[in-house]
C-alpha cells in the first residue's frame, strides 16, 4: 500500500515537472481546481517572478507562456478553461468567476513585437544571442474577462481588452476592443450582433 501511494506522488511530482508548475514562482491552487496546462516561461524570464492562481473548482487546459518576468494569470471560481487554449502573458490577464473559455482560442496582453520594422528586425537574433527583449518597444496592456463571460472557440482575444460580465464572444471572433456588459460579438474585427437575455445569465 506505501509503495503504491509513493508510485502515485512521483506521477503526480513527475506531471508537475513536465508542466513546469513546480518553477512558478506563485502558485495557489483553492480546493477542487486543476490545472491540467502546460506553463511555459519566455526568454530570459525568471520563473519565480511569475504567478498563477486558480480559485475553487475551476479547470485550466492549454498552454500559459509567461513571457515577461512579473507576469500573472488569475482565474476565478467555477471557471472552465478548455484544452488548446493559448496565453501568452507579458502584464497579467484576469479571468473571473463562471467564466467559459472553449476550444483553441488565443489569449494575449501584449503585441509580442514592436510596431516599427527597424527595431523588430533585431528579435531573432536577441534571442539566438541571448540577450533580453526590448520590451519597451512592445505594446502591452492588461486582459480581463469578467464573470459569466463565454468565449467561443477559436476566438482570438487581444492586448488590453475588456470582456465584461455576461457577455458572449462567437467562435472564431477576434476582438480587439472591449466588449460590453451582456452583448454578443462576433467576426474580425469582432463587433456587436446581439445581447444576452439576463434571466439567462
Amino acid at each position: 500500500m506505501l509503495g503504491s501511494l509513493r508510485k502515485l506522488v512521483g506521477f503526480i511530482r513527475g506531471i508537475e515537472r513536465r508542466r513546469n508548475l513546480n518553477r512558478l514562482g506563485h502558485l495557489d491552487l483553492l480546493s477542487g481546481s486543476s490545472v491540467l496546462a502546460t506553463v511555459a516561461f519566455g526568454h530570459l524570464v525568471n520563473s519565480k517572478t511569475t504567478t498563477l492562481r486558480v480559485s475553487e473548482r475551476s479547470l485550466v487546459r492549454g498552454v500559459v507562456t509567461f513571457a515577461r518576468n512579473g507576469s500573472s494569470l488569475v482565474v476565478g471560481n467555477n471557471t472552465a478553461i478548455n484544452g488548446g487554449t493559448i496565453f501568452s502573458i507579458a502584464c497579467s490577464v484576469e479571468i473571473g468567476n463562471n467564466v467559459l473559455i472553449s476550444y483553441e482560442c488565443i489569449i494575449m496582453d501584449h503585441d509580442g513585437h514592436s510596431p516599427n520594422p527597424s527595431v523588430r528586425k533585431s528579435d531573432l537574433s536577441d534571442l539566438l544571442e541571448g540577450r533580453p527583449k526590448a520590451w519597451e518597444t512592445v505594446k502591452i496592456s492588461p486582459v480581463k474577462i469578467e464573470d459569466s463571460a463565454w468565449i467561443g472557440a477559436r476566438s482570438i482575444i487581444l492586448k488590453g481588452v475588456t470582456v465584461g460580465h455576461g457577455a458572449i464572444v462567437a467562435a472564431g471572433s477576434v476582438v480587439t476592443k472591449n466588449v460590453s456588459p451582456f452583448i454578443i460579438v462576433a467576426g474580425n474585427p469582432a463587433r456587436e450582433v446581439g445581447r444576452v437575455r439576463r434571466d439567462e445569465t
